[in-house]
């Protein structure tokens, strides 16, 4: 049997509403157009066992059971990666750069030099992930960035705190490339951006989580001669060694290798997969999908949005215990107080993703937080400070809800936008190296010397959420008028004209595919 493109890629449209109570993904239209067909790999068994097992109440347990096994424990290795890559800013507050005699400026480049190995690390990770199996992967980076974090704990002066910097930022890149590629080989496109959602839930939830970890570790200041920052290092490194070494019992691989799963349930994972998947590029590599990828004008303007939205995150992740701070709290104070903002965004983000899931929009659920986001920078703009902190603090509530709420959405689109596996890999490699990079202007904007109005940080995070606004918007508009035209195209001529084949490796510039908006 062959499968129509538009079976396997138009999953956000109106023939994936199935007509049984089951909801299922692929509906009973669909399954008439797979038959008519021909493709090898799809049988009519194939076919009679996946329309069976969406109407049962299997379907439904799968799921749930599939969540348990590979969500949490992607949760909470990410939860790892964030605590420790932003604790800098906690340990700031608690004298770090007093103790290391640190300039404004080399505080800032401790920041920024993690970046730029972070960045340039992601794309390869990207790859590598594909020949390295996650639960050797995963556990092995977790121990190296855990051991560098626990070095950071010693370091003495600005040069050995620039080194472990650079060298988390070297092991911790091939953790989310990793985590990605373990969802989109589980999950269909439209199911991605809700799993997202929860990693980045947890990117927020981290922040939470480290003021409420420097709070209590800053407490053995003095401890055996060292001092409140460096325990914070030593304590959270040592506990990721710990879990590196106990991971490998619990990241997930393939479908196939998944001994928590019975014969049909591999069978029925793997073969939706295979139907949702747009151009079927499982083959060797070619460079042919590198000229695809980055080819692409969309490739470009997602990565200009999710860049924009990364200079305003990381600008506010490295710097708000200290913007709290700069408005007359002490340091435990300031601690505390970066607690609620994140909780609130960590709920805000998992709530609206799970809704863009539902509905198979994007779009809105980008540009909606975004506005929020851009009011709570323009009360942080206009209040004077540090004379009206509760209006400041009110200004925080709303910019990080704002910022965090847009990621999954922007990432799902992102990713659901490029048709075929290699294509899908290199864009989403590319992708979130744009974003990270944002870390490396985001570093620099909150500047020690402009406490506490932070003008020029502000007014950055600002004006990169309306130049990431413009482009989303214009991109918007062209794949609407984009999916119009495919729209008005002949399925039939289409077919003539080019072979299954031919269509498969066009992935997303197949006229057959649709784009979500």
């Amino acid at each position: 049997m062959q499968i129509s493109e538009k079976d396997l890629a138009n999953d956000s449209s109106q023939h994936l509403e199935s007509p049984t109570p089951a909801r299922a993904w692929v509906a009973t239209e669909d399954v008439h157009a797979l038959e008519d067909q021909h493709d090898l790999a799809i049988t009519q068994e194939d076919i009679d066992f996946i329309r069976e097992f969406e109407a049962s109440p299997r379907k439904k347990k799968l799921m749930r059971k599939m969540d348990i096994h590979i969500v949490p424990v992607l949760l909470f290795i990410y939860l790892i990666s964030f605590i420790d890559r932003g604790n800098i800013g906690n340990a700031k507050i608690q004298g770090l750069t007093t103790d290391l005699h640190l300039t404004g400026q080399q505080y800032n480049w401790c920041l920024t030099v993690f970046f730029f190995i972070y960045v340039a690390c992601e794309v390869p990770s990207n790859l590598v992930i594909k020949f390295i199996r996650p639960s050797i992967w995963i556990p092995i980076i977790m121990v190296l960035w855990g051991t560098v974090m626990t070095l950071q704990g010693i370091v003495r002066n600005y040069h050995g705190l620039l080194a472990t910097r650079a060298l988390l930022g070297l092991t911790e890149a091939g953790f989310f490339p990793a985590a990605m590629f373990i969802i989109s080989n589980w999950c269909l496109r439209h199911e991605v951006g809700t799993r997202v959602a929860y990693l980045y839930g947890t990117a927020a939830a981290a922040g939470a989580f480290s003021g409420i970890l420097a709070f209590g570790i800053a407490k053995l200041n003095k401890k055996a001669g060292l001092s409140g920052w460096q325990w914070i290092f030593i304590v959270e490194g040592m506990f990721t060694v710990v879990c590196g070494f106990i991971a490998p019992f619990f990241v997930p691989d393939s479908i196939e290798q998944s001994r928590w799963l019975d014969v049909d349930e591999k069978r029925y994972l793997a073969r939706r997969i295979h139907l949702n998947r747009a151009g079927k590029d499982k083959g060797p590599f070619k460079w042919l999908y590198v000229r695809q990828a980055f080819g692409d004008y969309k490739t470009w303007m997602f990565g200009f949005a999710f860049f924009s939205q990364g200079v305003a995150t990381y600008g506010l992740s490295f710097s708000l215990p200290s913007i709290i701070k700069a408005l007359g709290y002490t340091a435990a104070q300031a601690q505390l107080l970066t607690i609620p903002p994140y909780a609130l965004a960590a709920l805000t983000t998992i709530g609206l993703a799970m809704v863009s899931d539902k509905s198979r929009k994007r779009y809105i659920f980008i540009v909606g937080p975004w506005m929020f986001a851009a009011v709570g920078l323009i009360i942080c703009l206009a209040v004077p400070q540090p004379k009206m902190p509760g209006v400041v603090l009110f200004g925080v509530f709303l910019l990080a809800p704002g910022l965090y709420s847009a990621v999954p959405a922007l990432v799902g689109w992102c990713g659901n936008s490029a048709g075929g596996e290699w294509k899908r890999g290199l864009v989403l490699g590319a992708f979130i190296a744009m974003g990270s990079a944002g870390g490396l202007p985001g570093s620099n904007i909150f500047l020690v010397k402009k406490a506490p109005r932070y003008p020029e940080g502000y007014g950055t995070c600002l004006g990169m959420l309306i130049a990431g606004f413009i482009d989303i918007t214009i991109l918007y508009f062209i794949l609407r008028r984009e999916n119009a035209r495919r729209d008005a195209m002949d399925e039939g001529e289409i077919r003539q004209k080019y072979t299954q084949e031919e269509l498969d490796e066009m992935g997303d510039e197949s006229p057959l595919f649709r784009y979500e908006l």
